[in-house]
């Protein structure tokens, strides 16, 4: 997932709208640095509450510790409609960021 081309959309959609006064370059990349962060810290922490609650998380942590490319397809299996649980993830972090 590329959250920094979701906060750069998120700042521009709020630039747009009239949400964000003018602003240096560097403190767009800083915002949107700030952001990309956030987003991904409030959509791994769905991803890990959801396994803690399917009882999954130490079979996923292993998989993360082994170095294996495969967490991806392990989360697909794992969360039940992984593709509905991911839009309302980010749905949930867009909405702890922007309110």
């Amino acid at each position: 997932m590329d959250f920094e081309s979701l906060a750069q959309q998120i700042i521009n959609e709020m630039r747009t709208k009239g949400k964000l006064p003018a602003a240096s370059p560097e403190t767009i990349q800083q915002l949107t640095a700030d952001y990309a962060e956030r987003l991904e810290d409030s959509f791994n922490g769905s991803i890990v509450q959801e396994l803690e609650r399917l009882g999954k998380m130490q079979e996923f942590e292993k998989i993360l510790d082994s170095g294996n490319q495969d967490s991806a397809a392990f989360l697909s299996k794992t969360i039940p409609n992984f593709d509905a649980f991911r839009k309302n993830a980010i749905a949930l972090a867009l909405k702890k960021i922007t309110g």
